[in-house]
């Protein structure tokens, strides 16, 4: 699970630094984080399987958080830009990852496809995050 928030953390960072804007930057974090899931089934499973395993092996909490900071200083970035209000960045953040996790564990498990939706994952999160933000 370490290893997977600390590879996730690594493809968001490359994802933000891709990005042209603040707003676009969150949408690349959302994007990366699907194709990540997407791309890394097993770790995904692991990694958001539980407290558990957080509680038990507090590095993993940590690479967690530091993969979480990536979505907190897009946000800050936003609100610096005027994108978004002074609320606390991660009132900002739960929506928003809320929306893109569940997004990347319906997308591991075949479920949109499996209920009629055929936008690609990467199209649902640019409308995620413009309906968010």
């Amino acid at each position: 699970a370490e290893q997977g928030f600390q590879q996730l953390h690594a493809d968001l960072a490359a994802a933000a630094d891709r990005a042209s804007d603040p707003k676009e930057r969150v949408v690349e974090l959302g994007r990366a984080y699907v194709r990540w899931a997407i791309d890394h089934p097993d770790h995904y499973q692991v990694m958001f399987g539980g407290e558990s395993l957080k509680a038990e092996q507090p590095s993993v909490a940590v690479a967690g958080e530091q993969a979480f900071s990536d979505l907190l200083d897009a946000i800050t970035k936003c609100q610096e830009a005027g994108i978004v209000g002074d609320r606390d960045p991660r009132e900002v953040a739960a929506p928003l990852w809320s929306l893109v996790h569940g997004i990347a564990s319906l997308a591991i498990g075949g479920q949109l496809g499996a209920v009629g939706i055929v936008q690609a994952p990467d199209d649902i999160i640019a409308g995620v995050v413009a309906q968010v933000l």
